[in-house]
């Protein structure tokens, strides 16, 4: 009985320090238009957080698990942080970020994938009005637009991959892994474990 009590005690002290909640504090600036700043944790589609934005600027605070992924938008702007303890400011308007090393490294990788971002999202209107143009003109530039498309994620995903070799010694890893997990093969993934 005793190495049962032991053992569940054991098991709800590893439980509690892997639910550490570590604070956190945000807050920046946002181009004209943008009304809220939205906060989701990575994997959820529901915010846990929001903050009105004031004449161009918002702010919030809490507490997340310490070194959670989380996802700040700002209209259609969205940029990962990791909960490390260490106060954000970040510019949606000009796209600059102060706050810890960590972040600033993860921020860099996500500013690097900006150029895709942008030509993935003309590239898929264009997909989204050839589809349903059933005209051999349109099927033909369809079959070329998802070839782009195709292309564009390789890219990508090479930008990815080398931004992910060159963080090992850190977290940003975890923030991209999952984009481009089905894209490795066994010797990639083996570089990025070792």
């Amino acid at each position: 009985m005793k190495k049962h009590l032991i053992t569940a005690v054991m098991a709800m002290a590893a439980l509690a320090v892997q639910a550490q909640e570590t604070a956190y504090r945000i807050a920046g600036r946002v181009p004209d238009g943008v009304k809220t700043v939205y906060l989701y944790l990575s994997g959820q589609r529901a915010p846990k957080d929001s903050a009105k934005v004031n004449e161009g600027q918002f702010a919030m605070r809490g507490n997340q698990s310490d070194k959670a992924v989380m996802t700040l938008r700002a209209g259609d702007e969205s940029y990962d942080v990791f909960n490390d303890g260490t106060p954000v400011a970040l510019n949606f308007a000009n796209k600059t970020l102060d706050g810890s090393e960590l972040n600033k490294k993860l921020f860099a990788v996500e500013l690097g994938l900006e150029k895709y971002n942008e030509s993935a999202a003309k590239l898929m209107n264009e997909y989204r009005t050839l589809r349903g143009d059933n005209t051999p003109a349109a099927q033909a530039r369809l079959k070329e637009v998802i070839a782009e498309l195709d292309k564009l994620e390789e890219a990508m995903n090479a930008d990815l991959l080398t931004a992910i070799k060159a963080n090992k010694d850190n977290l940003v890893p975890a923030a991209f892994l999952g984009q481009v997990m089905y894209s490795l093969d066994n010797n990639d993934l083996k570089e990025i474990l070792d």
